[in-house]
């Protein structure tokens, strides 16, 4: 046989595309596909040609037989370079090699056979171009070297971090933020992401990540911040990490990263120090993994195993090092095993166990060491599989999973000798360990419960009008939240105000509704049922249309239980039965369109409607719940301490069960409608160079409105224009602004409202938003060394912002509440000068990039820049008939802006061979290499404000060596 070998480059026909046929939809994992079609050399369809798929990441070879229009394709294909040979007597055979699959995309890859006149094979070697001509959806994606080949705090938000669209919440310097979850937007939106680890839905309550997980055993991380398909169930991110496989050949790895505290530099100067900043540096920082895959039976069956172990200990601003530092020691193990039990056939099953221990949990300038709350919880999470290529046109996937944790939070000191209290006036706690915040919650015992089963199936017909990809799948899920407050810091919590001048600052008080000893049982749930249909259908070449819808069943619910409150002559005793709470059904429509005016250039738009994900947002309505009544605090005694019922004065707010046997948790609006938002896009795409593309895109996401507790009967009458101001009431002065010393303009409620205690659970008129974001991207695919990711985003909002519930952790940027929150409770603004409803811009760019140079080394740099936040100062007034120290913002949030973040992060690698197949990296990095001291958060109220919470991290070194083979 006679080889010819030719070298091309990639055409228009083997164009790169997105189907938006999940090739293993049942898990939503990231895997991809390789379809086409084979013509003669007239562009005749061939039917009947033997196709072969060969790859590292296959665990034999895979075969298709084209049909009458001379289409073929290859589903559930993981990340990696794959080989293409087209075979049919009376022609030459053709093999294409090396082409690309990341992500989900679906590469097209067309074959145009010639007429044999002797036995001979023709070889095409390319790339597949980065261009996607099929798919809406804006998705960024890390294989194996972009993870691991780049600097980065290895976990999922350093990744969330480095997308476009994706805006960070914190910023990690070397592992500073490693041992607790940042918070992030996608395109505007908080929270309402899904978190897929290996299909296994992860995701904790509306939006968190469930999960520390074992960065290095990743094997591709993708994410969608817009454009999803009808596989999505909210409208923030789509995060999909898919787990390494192992393979037919024995491979290992292990890695270790170090950083002490000498090899953290100094980034305080006069003006950080002068706002009673003193650091957060890493005192030691430290990593290890090993990991294990190979063949179980050549061909047959794969093995992949994994251990990690990190430590991270911090100082803390304001903590005296010798006293208390922010420890966490987290470790993660598990595996996956694959088995191609026949032509047709194969099962996956994938394990997954954390452990997380922090003794000191929450440690920070507010939260002392003697009221911080120690954490030592596990998580889990498994899938069973089941795929099967039932003929060339239809494939199915089935999968049963499951994912919990169990996460108890005990307290420091004793509560009878150190009661819980908050400042008020200042946001600080001391005594027994207590969660932050006016309604912060006691410690508890935390349960979340989440089995999964989901079956999808895809079905080609190649010749109805073009070409139809279709897919259709149901998803069941039930969320089980239990989360239960235990009473390791007792049942009464104080809230002092210092600026009030009473014995012990005693202001107000709140009692809660724990069992004598252990926690309450309470088990709040989210059944979710999901139908879902799509057909990518290609009517002509250059043409796609995505067209699909979403069916979803959400249902709110909690068990039944039975309660034994301490402060029984409160709260209900007894048994309560279970109750639903909403039911919503919602149809969602998710359409997109593509047209391809050049081989590598495509004008793209989509619009989809995706509904809020409610989780365990009515756990308030559920009468064997928390519950708590917060009162004005009388102390005749004037001991500071609760001795009895006759200190409590008048009502101030309550949550949950109060009152006999019969009471019901806060109420539900029972025609509370569904919450979505609709989004819309349009980007243009053109491909620079091989492995270059350039995207400029536009995303609109608009929020319908939003719900949460909020005293129902105050709020109308606010709303309703019958407030009544300070200046039209003889009996009550102004109070001065702290910062002008101007009277302020704030108002309170009319009389007949005037101290009445109507919590509810209701969507909040008005409380919707716009986010529209202008965005340009440049993508130069992983290849021979080189890597270049580059965007930049400019944002327009308008949305409800809240002076209430402000984050003061060091880890957190961008404190104020949006809307609810989640879903918790809604700011009662008093204020007449600034509105609920603020209008800000904000703008952000990112950089990743790599190259190799001589001998070996490798040098890599990771940039973010970040725009500041819009802030307000927030002073706490006394108002009559709602309470003392209620918060109103002074200016609008245009009016201010934090400084802007520049994060600057260096590697430089020698990569040496080891013995037969072996392989050592040496690694160097730098982080905050500009030693940037741009500080992140810090106290917005007055009295207190400008105080400094957090900077970002001092430049850091920190030493890596990885073994691979």
């Amino acid at each position: 046989m006679r080889r010819i070998r030719k070298v091309v480059e990639p055409r228009f026909g083997a164009g790169l595309f997105l189907a938006l046929v999940s090739a293993a939809p049942a898990t939503a994992q990231t895997v991809g596909e390789i379809g086409g079609a084979v013509t003669d050399m007239q562009g005749l369809a061939v039917p009947g040609v033997t196709v072969t798929l060969e790859a590292e990441a296959l665990i034999g070879p895979q075969t298709a037989v084209t049909l009458v229009d001379g289409s073929y394709r290859f589903r559930a294909l993981g990340r990696g370079s794959y080989d293409l040979t087209f075979e049919i007597p009376g022609f030459r055979t053709l093999v294409r090699e090396g082409v690309i699959v990341e992500g989900s995309r679906a590469v097209r890859i067309d074959a145009a056979l010639e007429l044999a006149t002797v036995a001979e094979t023709i070889t095409v070697s390319g790339d597949a171009p980065v261009v996607d001509l099929k798919t809406t959806a804006l998705v960024n994606d890390f294989g194996v070297e972009e993870l691991q080949d780049v600097p980065s705090a290895t976990d999922v938000w350093a990744v969330l971090g480095q997308t476009p669209g994706v805006r960070m919440r914190g910023f990690d310097v070397g592992g500073s933020h490693k041992s607790q979850q940042t918070g992030y937007e996608s395109f505007g939106i908080r929270d309402q992401n899904r978190v897929l680890a290996d299909g296994v839905d992860t995701t904790e309550g509306e939006g968190g990540t469930g999960f520390y997980f074992d960065y290095y055993s990743i094997g591709e991380f993708t994410t969608t911040a817009a454009g999803a398909d009808v596989q999505m169930t909210a409208p923030g991110s789509l995060v999909m990490m898919t787990m390494k496989s192992g393979g037919n050949d024995w491979s290992g790895m292990l890695h270790g990263d170090y950083e002490h505290e000498s090899f953290v530099g100094d980034n305080i100067d006069d003006a950080l120090a002068s706002r009673g900043y003193t650091g957060n540096p890493n005192l030691l920082f430290f990593e290890t993994h090993a990991d294990l895959g190979g063949p179980i039976a050549r061909d047959r069956a794969w093995f992949y195993g994994f251990y990690n172990h990190f430590r991270i200990d911090k100082a803390v601003s304001g903590v005296d090092r010798a006293v208390a530092t922010d420890l966490g020691d987290f470790d993660q193990f598990g595996g996956k095993v694959t088995v191609q039990a026949s032509r047709r056939d194969r099962f996956i099953g994938y394990t997954n166990w954390g452990l997380k221990q922090k003794p000191k949990r929450g440690l920070s300038t507010d939260v002392g060491p003697d009221s911080v709350l120690a954490q030592d919880s596990w998580s889990w999470a498994h899938k069973a599989e089941w795929q099967r290529v039932w003929n060339d046109r239809t494939f199915t996937a089935t999968a049963l999973k499951h994912f919990g944790f169990g996460w108890p939070m005990v307290p420091q000191v004793d509560p009878v000798q150190f009661p819980p209290r908050l400042d008020t006036a200042t946001g600080r706690l001391s005594g027994a360990g207590w969660f932050p915040g006016v309604t912060g919650s006691p410690p508890f015992t935390f349960r979340r419960w989440k089995p999964q089963v989901t079956v999808t199936a895809n079905h080609y017909t190649p010749a109805f009008g073009g070409s139809h990809d279709l897919k259709a799948g149901y998803e069941f899920q039930i969320d089980s939240s239990r989360f239960g407050s235990n009473a390791n810091s007792g049942h009464v919590r104080y809230l002092d105000d210092s600026a009030n001048a009473r014995p012990f600052h005693v202001d107000r008080i709140t009692l809660f509704s724990m069992p004598a000893e252990g926690e309450i049982s309470s088990d709040d749930r989210n059944r979710h049922h999901a139908l879902f249909l799509q057909d990518t259908w290609r009517p002509t070449d250059r043409l796609a249309l995505n067209l699909g819808v979403r069916y979803e069943q959400q249902h709110t619910y909690f068990l039944g239980s039975t309660a034994a409150p301490y402060f029984a002559e409160i709260f209900p005793s007894g048994a309560t039965a279970g109750r639903t709470n909403v039911v919503w059904n919602t149809w969602a429509p998710r359409i997109g369109a593509t047209f391809a005016f050049a081989p590598r250039t495509v004008l793209k738009g989509h619009y989809g409607r995706y509904y809020v994900n409610l989780a365990d947002a009515h756990a308030a309505a559920n009468p064997g719940g928390t519950a708590w009544v917060r009162y004005d605090f009388l102390d005749p005694n004037a001991n500071g301490i609760y001795d009895g019922p006759d200190e409590l004065g008048a009502v101030l707010d309550q949550q949950g069960a109060v009152g006999a046997l019969s009471a019901e948790g806060t109420p539900v609006d029972p025609d509370l409608a569904p919450e979505y938002v609709d989004e819309m896009g349009a980007s243009f795409e053109h491909e620079l160079a091989a492995d270059t593309s350039i995207r400029v895109s536009w995303v609109r996401k608009a929020l319908n409105g939003d719900s949460g507790l909020w005293n129902v009967a105050q709020q109308t009458a606010l709303l309703d224009g019958r407030g009544v101001s300070c200046a039209e009431d003889p009996d009550w002065a102004c109070p001065l602004n702290a910062l002008t010393g101007a009277r302020l303009r704030v108002q309170r409620v009319p009389d007949d409202v005037a101290g009445m205690v109507d919590t509810r659970i209701a969507a909040f008129p008005g409380m919707g938003a716009d986010y529209d974001t202008f965005q340009l991207a440049v993508n130069r695919r992983f290849s021979s060394g080189y890597l270049l990711q580059a965007s930049v985003d400019y944002q327009w909002r308008d949305e409800f912002r809240a002076a209430a519930g402000e984050s003061r952790s060091p880890l957190f940027a961008d404190p104020l509440v949006v809307g609810a929150g989640g879903h918790g409770r809604i700011w009662q603004n008093h204020g007449l000068d600034v509105d609920f409803r603020q209008r800000t811009t904000n703008w952000g760019g990112r950089l990743l990039a790599r190259a190799p140079l001589p001998y070996g080394v490798g040098f890599s740099a990771n940039v973010r820049y970040q725009s500041g936040w819009p802030y307000a100062f927030i002073q706490r007034v006394d108002i009559p008939g709602v309470g003392t120290n209620q918060p109103i913002f002074l200016t609008d949030l245009s009016a201010n802006r934090s400084e802007n973040v520049t994060l600057v992060d260096l590697r430089l690698e020698k990569v040496l061979d080891v013995g037969s197949g072996g392989r050592l990296t040496l690694m160097a990095d730098v982080y905050n290499a500009l030693n940037s001291n741009a500080v992140t958060n810090f106290s917005l109220r007055t009295g207190d404000d400008e105080r400094v919470i957090a900077a970002l991290d001092p430049i850091a070194l920190k030493l890596g060596a990885r073994f691979q083979f």
